[in-house]
């Protein structure tokens, strides 16, 4: 029988942490489940765990050798999936235990794409300073939904130079639910699920394009972990920046062409809005290219990167060169959303201080993995007693 929800997972180098996840998927006596897992570890750790301790049938298990890409390993992990609908999330992530009855919800209703504007947050041992023991934190949801047309925010996006697409609550497969024939139209229009280097903004910006309608609601639908080789975990301590060729994104990917509207040196900002671009230019709105802000991005940039100043003037003024742009108008620009992003950025933080906000999130220490977490997390959703449908009443 063809399950409701896929829960898709592509892993490298994270044993431990992945086959925790999975346990903690697999505890989810549910038949409308399938997990998918695959694998391009360098060594056959995981592989051998697999066989010889899940008889699970819901669990489908692919293992690829190296050299293979990231964006090749996402691929593939999609490729195997056969649910209706399709999550995909990280190999040390977890899901709400309800995630299935919003997926129920979703098929029965005919919604094509649902987000959650809330994510609960879970730290693994040592995997930060602050949460050095592990620290599961739960964001106290009003309960609230709302319907939009989600390309509508696209224009907003390309000019805020697609440095953060977050909190525009655009559809997305890592941490959304999507139907998975959304997916299959974009591989039959562009020839793969994902491209560029970052699957997410490649998918977030390609879903964007052809749903009609998302809903997002404030109930977590996931739990984001992070441990200590997460890419998380990395920008945290300001590992992301310098070269680009230092990319790890690069990896079993020589002949990769960077689109030539970024400026080349490496930072989360110029991976997210490399692939953005080339996501935007795949589809049927590549018209809406105009509208993105290179001298946003850049001040941007400028602002979270500090230690590559001069590399990212360098070559932000080489794209604006080969763009037969002014120099000197780039410079004003630049100048002048750096002292915007600065003033918005003091503003926020005196209001804060003299509002003196209660952190809205419920914080649980000396959690040791994530299936501790999610049981945790099913303790709380009972102990609100919280009805996850009431979420739909007014859509």
């Amino acid at each position: 029988m063809k399950p409701l929800l896929s829960i898709v997972i592509a892993t490298k180098n994270r044993v431990p942490y992945c086959i925790n996840t999975v346990e903690s998927l697999l505890k989810l006596e549910d038949e409308d489940l399938q997990v998918i897992v695959q694998d391009n570890t360098d060594t056959l750790e995981l592989k051998e765990y697999v066989l010889n301790n899940f008889s699970d049938s819901r669990l489908i298990y692919n293992y690829t050798p190296p050299p293979f890409s990231s964006i090749d390993n996402f691929n593939a992990c999609v490729g195997f999936a056969t649910g209706e609908y399709l999550c995909m999330i990280g190999d040390d992530d977890g899901i709400n235990p309800e995630f299935i009855k919003i997926a129920r919800y979703a098929q029965k209703n005919g919604i094509e794409s649902l987000g959650s504007s809330q994510i609960a947050e879970y730290y693994w041992p040592n995997a930060i300073e602050k949460y050095k023991e592990g620290n599961l934190s739960i964001p106290e949801f009003i309960g609230t939904s709302l319907v939009f047309d989600p390309s509508k925010r696209l224009i907003p996006l390309l000019m805020t130079g697609i440095v953060n697409y977050i909190p525009f609550n655009l559809p997305r497969v890592y941490h959304g639910l999507v139907k998975r024939s959304l997916l299959e139209q974009i591989k039959e229009n562009n020839g793969n699920y994902f491209d560029g280097l970052s699957p997410d903004i490649y998918s977030t910006i390609s879903l964007t394009t052809l749903v009609k309608k998302h809903v997002l609601i404030d109930y977590p639908m996931t739990i984001a972990g992070t441990c200590a080789s997460s890419t998380s975990a990395a920008s945290v301590n300001g590992e992301h920046n310098g070269k680009l060729e230092d990319a790890p994104h690069f990896r079993s990917r020589n002949n990769y062409l960077w689109d030539s509207m970024i400026p080349k040196y490496y930072s989360i900002q110029t991976i997210w809005a490399e692939t953005g671009i080339k996501a935007l230019k795949s589809s049927e709105k590549s018209y809406l290219i105009k509208y993105f802000n290179l001298e946003f991005l850049v001040a941007q940039s400028i602002l979270i990167n500090p230690n590559i100043k001069k590399l990212i003037m360098e070559q932000s003024k080489l794209v604006v060169k080969s763009e037969k742009k002014s120099i000197i108008l780039f410079h004003a620009k630049v100048a002048f959303y750096l002292m915007l992003v600065i003033v918005r950025r003091r503003f926020n933080k005196l209001v804060s201080i003299f509002h003196k906000k209660k952190e809205n999130r419920i914080h649980y220490a000396n959690i040791e993995n994530i299936e501790k977490a999610t049981d945790l997390f099913k303790q709380y959703i009972i102990k609100r007693d919280f009805d996850v449908l009431t979420l739909f009443d007014k859509i």
